[in-house]
């Protein structure tokens, strides 16, 4: 079986306060999205409280 990456989801920094979404395979650059909060279905991960530093 062969795991594709759909998408990269990045918690914010100290400079920005919104997730950003990544879509990797797109060229030459990444589509970039900017998220206001995580979305549903990442909250319902088991392990997200480590992801997120809680």
């Amino acid at each position: 079986m062969v795991l594709n990456t759909v998408e990269y989801i990045y918690p914010p920094d100290s400079a920005q306060r919104s997730y950003q979404r990544v879509l990797p395979g797109r060229c030459p650059q990444p589509a970039r999205q900017q998220l206001a909060a995580l979305p549903a279905e990442y909250q319902r991960i088991r392990g997200i409280a480590w992801f997120l530093n809680r």
